[in-house]
């Protein structure tokens, strides 16, 4: 059984992520943390997430949360998740981090306490488009420089990051990457439905990187696709 802590918690990500906890067979919700302040802190956190009643009341203490976690699932934001990081590391517990927009000091922080814990990062954590990914990779050695290669993403308004696509109303994340030579175009296109695919990537990544050695790796380790 994986333990898991949630961050960010009553979130859209975090409610997502609880679901998917709840639903999975060898996992449990140990912990569900907010910011402080927050106005559901010491609410049921199943309830928060819309699940009904887990017995895991949401909490503003990360450290006391994290005492019986294998593994902390983090979706919040850079300054944020960095923090719950070292608090992390002192209690040798995993992280899967789906948080976007590090600065590059902090991406080099992520990659020296990779030597010390275990420690799943990466920008999207959908097994869609990771395979998709693999997929490109292969494409474009094929193609070779014959073709060009563009990339349209398209996220919701809010989505916060460093990379300026489409951010248009709701949309969960669409990628399409197209291929064009000279008489031909190809396109390969991933469109995620809902952020339970990401929910169902991370929880997955969790019930991986527990059974690894200590190490930063990515969704293509979690996949086998390296």
């Amino acid at each position: 059984m994986v333990k898991i802590v949630v961050t960010g918690a009553a979130g859209r990500m975090g409610r997502s992520i609880i679901n998917v906890v709840r639903e999975t067979n060898e996992t449990e919700l140990v912990g569900a943390v907010e910011r402080p302040g927050y106005a559901d802190i010491g609410k049921d956190a199943g309830e928060v997430a819309g699940s009904g009643k887990l017995g895991v009341k949401l909490t503003d203490n990360f450290e006391k949360a994290i005492k019986k976690a294998d593994c902390v699932i983090d979706f919040t934001f850079p300054e944020a998740t960095m923090h719950h990081l070292d608090i992390a590391l002192k209690s040798d517990v995993a992280m899967v981090i789906g948080t976007t927009g590090f600065s590059h000091h902090q991406r080099e922080r992520l990659k020296e306490v990779g030597g010390q814990m275990q420690i799943v990062a990466a920008p999207n954590m959908s097994v869609g488009v990771n395979l998709l990914l693999k997929i490109v990779s292969d494409m474009a050695r094929v193609l070779g420089r014959d073709y060009d290669v563009e990339i349209i993403e398209a996220h919701h308004r809010l989505k916060k990051d460093a990379i300026q696509t489409i951010r248009a109303g709701d949309i969960v994340g669409d990628h399409t990457i197209i291929f064009g030579g000279l008489g031909e175009r190809m396109e390969v296109t991933h469109r995620a439905q809902s952020r339970e695919t990401f929910a169902r990537g991370a929880v997955r990544a969790a019930q991986w990187v527990v059974k690894q050695p200590k190490g930063l790796y990515d969704m293509q380790d979690v996949l086998g696709l390296k």
